[in-house]
């Protein structure tokens, strides 16, 4: 089964629980789109609601199961511990 057909075997809207989508591959060079989803350039799917318009982003590099971004690094080796 392809991207484009698991995508939309199982969607369902998290704000309007309408079941038809519309799904878009899209291959972001750099720039300001590319760098507000975490990393410059790379592959993405869009997943837009057919009745209410409201769209969730998906990295393909994740979905293959590659590494996408560095892991985050451990911020809480600084703070004081909880009691």
């Amino acid at each position: 089964m392809e991207w484009r057909e698991k995508s939309l075997a199982s969607y369902r809207c998290p704000k309007c629980r309408n079941t038809t989508a519309i799904v878009r591959k899209v291959n972001l060079a750099k720039g300001i789109l590319s760098e507000l989803l975490i990393r410059g350039g790379g592959k993405y799917q869009f997943v837009t609601c057919s009745l209410c318009g409201y769209t969730e982003i998906f990295d393909l590099a994740v979905y293959a199961k590659k590494d996408a971004v560095e892991p985050a690094k451990d911020k809480s080796a600084g703070l004081a511990p909880e009691t």
